[in-house]
């Protein structure tokens, strides 16, 4: 066999690839026509059905205070100050920024942001512009210890 039905050979079997390639993305296509319909206006009410499921999960989305991401979870952290005064518990997510939550505590109990307020956890100084994760803060942390 000389170069030249070698080079054949090879360009047949790349373009055979090709074309089995090719089949293979026209099955993974949707195909409208294998859709019946009996007429447009059956089309019409599959579609507003399908907007009124859209419009039902957006109402249901938006009932939840927060938008979770890939990577992020919901969790509950709980303050209680030195002198008791405060027991407090916050739903947040574990990207959110110390600093965010703690301006949610102080809209509960605004005397408390009249001070420079310390927050320990496990022994640990919170440093209040990091996230909750990098603090190491996790779910359900018993106490979250507020110094004055």
């Amino acid at each position: 066999m000389n170069d030249l039905e070698k080079a054949l050979e090879a360009k047949d079997k790349e373009l055979k690839e090709s074309i089995e390639k090719q089949k293979d993305k026209k099955k993974d296509l949707i195909d409208f026509n294998t859709y019946k319909f009996d007429s447009k206006e059956d089309l019409f009410k599959i579609i507003l059905q399908k907007d009124k499921e859209i419009n039902d999960l957006k109402i249901k989305l938006s009932r939840f205070p927060f938008e979770l991401n890939e990577g992020e979870k919901l969790m509950i952290i709980n303050f209680i100050s030195v002198n008791q005064e405060i027991n407090y518990s916050i739903i947040c997510k574990n990207t959110q920024r110390f600093n965010e939550i703690e301006n949610k505590l102080y809209d509960v109990y605004p005397k408390y942001s009249e001070n420079e307020n310390y927050f320990i956890v496990r022994g640990q100084r919170v440093i209040k512009n990091k996230t909750l994760e990098e603090n190491h803060i996790e779910n359900n942390d018993i106490n979250i210890t507020i110094i004055k």
